[in-house]
């Protein structure tokens, strides 16, 4: 479950105590609720989603409310793709008319004035915002609401912008600076840009904000008296500041970043570290700030009160406790911390039902470039750094061009439809805008092929 999710449902369940285990009447009848305990707290799960009242003090006696999501879908990329050569804001009005799904908001201007609006199916009136689950897609006519805003630029589907107007900053969820940062540095290259030079931009893996972290990393390392610290400094001094799954430099400044977080604010945070780690995104900049100052008090250990630590100690413990996962985890050789050993995911490939193809095509790791902060983007959900989510494709277009490129790294499983070894994932094909409802980054690999 994500709280980034493309939109929320609330859904109530009646409840039942039978000999002292609580069941919740789901659509196929009562089930037992499932529990999964944290560091921090039990949690409870129905099969739509985590159990959300349990969050307040006061709960319903006989029932319970549980939180789903839903993905986006087709119909939202058509609109995108349709609102992009919209030539007024009229058109965008129809466009947004037209869009059945759950509810979205679009973001648009024009010479004078920013806009949003808010497109969707809803729910029927004479309904409450908890509603059963199996009610809770029934939809009607799609209304929209028009809503004018302050005269600022504003660009919509994007997660990074520069200095993003108040109408905008209300639907975004926060603003990725530093994928702006790799994003300029990419385009700072180019004096005129043409059709493979965007191509390139698109998967771009360089996280040039590096720099600034790796001067202060590297005078840290030069204080530190072992062959480690030394063998570090050699990986940065050669590391051309690419996120790739073949290098080890990668490797060792994330875990170097994730580890000086946790030492940072696990005694002022104890509760929240995890968290912080995980999303260190959001506050990234912020965080480059304190150890540029160096004057920080969350470099202060609470629980040692004898004496007061400092950034080169916190740095110090930091960097033998990133050594220390990697040793336990891949081996005691730091040539094969290699990015693409800890930056992968195993994907579930969709011929579940067969034990052959299960066990021909077993699922195996893959290797992703990128990072949260790279334009090529894939992001880590845990502390490990494995994948939660990757970028699997890409297009442009303009009027007259319109291409796309879809990752082989959908699945590495041959028994599976979204499996294919023939496209490149930097590889751009022409697609036909007129059937963008069957666009084949929403279509099995091997049938687009044939396309």
């Amino acid at each position: 479950f994500s709280l980034l999710a493309d939109s929320q449902l609330l859904c109530k369940y009646q409840t039942q105590m039978r000999n002292n285990v609580l069941f919740y009447n789901s659509p196929v009848g009562y089930k037992e609720l499932q529990c999964q305990q944290s560091s921090q707290c039990m949690t409870r799960f129905t099969d739509s989603g985590p159990v959300i009242s349990d969050a307040f003090e006061h709960n319903l006696k006989d029932a319970i409310v549980a939180i789903a999501y839903v993905s986006p879908s087709k119909g939202y990329i058509e609109s995108m793709i349709d609102i992009a050569f919209a030539n007024s804001i009229n058109d965008v009005v129809q466009i947004a008319q037209k869009y059945k799904g759950q509810p979205r908001v679009f973001v648009v201007q024009d010479d004078s004035k920013a806009y949003q609006i808010v497109a969707g199916n809803s729910m029927p009136d004479n309904e409450s915002v908890l509603v059963s689950p199996d009610k809770a897609i029934i939809a009607k006519n799609p209304p929209f609401i028009f809503e004018m805003r302050q005269a600022d630029m504003c660009i919509a589907g994007s997660e990074f912008v520069e200095n993003p107007s108040p109408a905008l900053q209300r639907v975004m969820v926060f603003n990725n600076t530093g994928r702006l940062s790799s994003l300029y540095h990419e385009l700072s290259r180019y004096s005129e840009m043409q059709y493979k030079d965007i191509e390139k931009i698109l998967y771009s893996d360089t996280y040039p904000d590096t720099r600034e972290y790796l001067v202060i990393i590297n005078n840290l390392l030069d204080k530190m008296p072992i062959t480690s610290a030394k063998l570090a400094k050699v990986y940065f001094g050669d590391w051309d500041l690419t996120m790739k799954s073949s290098q080890v430099a990668p490797t060792l400044f994330s875990a170097i970043i994730a580890a000086l977080i946790q030492e940072t604010f696990a005694d002022e945070l104890p509760y929240a570290v995890d968290d912080i780690v995980r999303h260190y995104i959001i506050f990234e900049p912020e965080f480059l700030r304190l150890l540029k100052e160096d004057k920080s008090l969350y470099f202060d250990d609470v629980t040692t009160l004898e004496k007061t630590e400092s950034r080169d100690m916190i740095f110090d413990r930091a960097f033998l406790h990133a050594l220390k996962f990697f040793n336990y985890t891949i081996g005691p050789h730091i040539d094969d911390w290699k990015w693409g050993k800890v930056h992968n995911a195993i994907i579930n490939h969709l011929n579940s039902d067969s034990l052959v193809k299960n066990v021909m095509g077993k699922n195996k790791a893959i290797a992703f470039d990128g990072c949260n902060t790279t334009v090529y983007r894939s992001l880590w959900g845990q502390t490990n750094f494995m994948v939660d989510t990757a970028t699997v494709c890409c297009f442009y277009m303009d009027k007259t061009v319109h291409k796309a490129s879809v990752s082989t790294g959908i699945t590495s499983n041959s028994a599976s439809h979204y499996y294919s070894e023939f496209i490149a994932k930097d590889s751009f094909k022409d697609i036909n805008l007129s059937k963008r409802n069957e666009l084949f980054l929403i279509q099995p690999l091997k049938e687009a092929q044939k396309q």
